[in-house]
This record gives structure tokens, sequence and C-alpha cells, in this order.
């Protein structure tokens, strides 16, 4: 069971309508981000309902099934841990849980929470995706991903929560239902965001994770061949954590945008044409140099970023390993807040770690 923080806000009615019932914050699973690079595009085929209705009865199973857990939460918090409240909450944050996502078939997706505690650390739930069909039969599923969420519960501050910022349906697989894909961030005390992305399906009776799109952490959904199927964006092995510069903060480089690119089969081509294509759109060169700006200072991200696509474009490992012993070396501490050290990339091991990662394309 996966941990989930939980702040109160307000609920909405299936998709989008608002009451004055407050609710939790949004669920959370894994990869990392400080603000991704891409800037999301408005989702695609987004699938929210609008105010509910007499019969939209999926929809109001899922808003009972809130309704239910915000007295557990709103009593846990008020009895236990008044200071668990949190009245002022972001929009981001508010946008966690308000969504019905009908189906073709008549269906439902939404979010929920279980197992609500008052703990020290604050009010916190187990975040479940929630399935409902057209008769009102619910299906519930513990969202589930590396991370913190695996390990513990964690309170829900402004600096410390977890949101849920896009939620729709589609039917990969054809089989006349739609599938949900949902996208969120994880976001801690210490300033790094964690992508969280699902794609979930019910097969079997039983809600479980869509095979053809499983490991690959998804920065954002796009259509980026306008064929009217939802193309899944992120970066595949290319993420990772790398200390601060100096005084600033702990950052998360990426390599450049890579897709998934859906197919009728409901299948997803990770090098096919189509997302060979897009991913040129980020890499134009097909050597590797270290990044630098007009006073000779390194670009980290830029250069973490130009690893990844001379690696895709078949650069050598020993080419590239050779550039980044000879030009880079490992600063810390005061020496690393020096002018010459910001004309160094001092992310060496790291640097040479994406060397060695098996390209998971190759462009031509």
């Amino acid at each position: 069971m996966y941990r989930l923080a939980t702040s109160l806000l307000v609920l909405g009615a299936c998709g989008g309508g608002q009451t004055t019932n407050p609710v939790v914050a949004a669920p959370t699973s894994s990869t990392t981000a400080s603000a991704a690079p891409d800037a999301a595009p408005e989702p695609v085929a987004a699938a929210d309902a609008g105010p509910a209705t007499t019969e939209d009865k999926a929809c109001k199973v899922l808003q009972e099934d809130r309704s239910t857990e915000v007295a557990r939460i709103k009593s846990a918090s008020e009895s236990k841990d008044p200071l668990g409240r949190s009245d002022a909450v972001s929009d981001e944050v508010q946008h966690a849980f308000v969504r019905c996502t009908k189906t073709a078939k008549g269906g439902a997706w939404g979010f929920s929470v279980r197992d609500v505690k008052s703990e020290r650390n604050g009010v916190t739930g187990v975040a479940v995706a929630i399935y409902v069909d057209a008769s009102g039969k619910k299906l519930e599923f513990p969202l589930k991903g590396p991370g913190r969420l695996e390990k513990r519960s964690f309170s829900a501050t402004d600096l410390d929560r977890v949101t849920i910022t896009s939620e729709q349906g589609f039917d990969y697989d054809g089989d006349g239902e739609d599938e949900l894909i949902a996208v969120g961030t994880d976001q801690t005390k210490e300033g790094i965001k964690e992508l969280l992305s699902w794609v979930l399906t019910v097969k079997n009776g039983a809600i479980q994770p869509y095979a053809a799109a499983n490991n690959f952490p998804i920065a954002r959904v796009e259509d980026i061949d306008r064929d009217g199927r939802p193309d899944l964006v992120g970066y595949g092995p290319y993420r990772t954590k790398v200390p601060a510069r100096c005084s600033g903060e702990p950052q998360i480089a990426f390599g450049p945008s890579l897709v998934l690119h859906s197919l009728k089969d409901g299948t997803f081509a990770i090098g096919d044409d189509t997302a060979i294509k897009f991913v040129k759109g980020s890499c134009h060169s097909q050597t590797f140099e270290i990044a630098r700006d007009d006073e000779k200072k390194v670009d980290d991200e830029q250069t973490f970023e130009n690893v990844a696509c001379a690696r895709m474009w078949g650069v050598p490992e020993g080419t590239i390993s050779g550039i980044i012993s000879s030009q880079c070396r490992p600063v810390s501490g005061e020496a690393a807040c020096k002018e010459e050290a910001l004309k160094s990339c001092g992310q060496t091991q790291d640097l040479l770690k994406w060397v060695s990662i098996k390209p998971p394309l190759k462009l031509k």
C-alpha cells in the first residue's frame, strides 16, 4: 500500500463543479522533476464530466465515495490533529480529486483515499484509483510507484504535497472502454518535484496497469501526429538528481523529450519514424560537446541532454567519456562557488552514468 499526504480542499461535483465539501490532496507515484522542462499542453481528448446529473450514476458513486472519505478526514483532522488541516490550499492541489472522467460505456474513472489516519506528521491516507461501471459497480486500485510513498506516510503542506495535474480517458486497446491516463507531481519540502503517472485499464473484473505503457514515466500527454490518439511524452531513462551548484538547490537533469507513439493495435512505439522525428526536434547535433554559455560557464542541464542525444545518434561511449573525463572535474563546498569552477562540468560521475545507458532508440 502506498501512503498519500492529505490536505483538505474543495471537492467538486462529478467533474468540474464544486461543492463546499472538503477533501484530500492528490495521489502520487514517482520519477523526478523540479519543474518539467516541457510546458504541458492542454490534455488530448479529455473526458472530464460536466456537472453531475441524476443520470450520471457512475459519477454519483464516485461523489458518494469521496463524501464518505471527506467525513473521515475531517473527523481525524479536527478531533486529533487540528494543525493538519489546511484551508489555504493552492489551485494546483484543489484539482486533485475534483474530476469524474466519464468513459465510452457510461462508466467513470476517478481518485479517492483509504485508511485515513491522524499521525504525528499530519493526516495521511492511501491513494486509490477508482473505476465505476455504468451499473454503479466499483473497482479500486492502490496507486503504486517507486519513491517515498512506498516507504512512509507524509504530511501535506504548501511545500510537501502530491497533485494530479491531468486525468483523461482513451480506449487504447479498442475493447470499447477507456483506459485512464493520469499525470501528476510529488512536491517535497526539499524543493524537488517527482513526476507521477499511471495508465490503467480494466481487465477480467479488475483494475491493472496498461502493460503496453508500463515502466515509462509520463511528463505529459500530447497527440504529436494529430491522429486522435494520445501519445505519451517523457524522458525514458534520462532523468537523474544532481547535486546543487554552489549554494543552490539540487536539480533534476532531463534528457530530450521522448515519446511513446500510440499505434492502432493498442501498443506504443518509441523508435518508429514518428517517434524519431519527434526526438530530432530536440537532438539537432550529431556530435557531443560540453554546453557553455557566452561567458564559457557550463550549462549542466544542456550538457546532460547532449550526452543522451549523442548516444542516440550513435556517438561511441568512449568518445563521449573521453571528452567528459578531460573537461570535467568534481567540485564541492566553497570551491564550487568560484568563477573557475563554474567553467567546469562538475557532475562527472552522473554524466558518465548517462553515457553507459543503452539508448532507447537510434536516430538516423
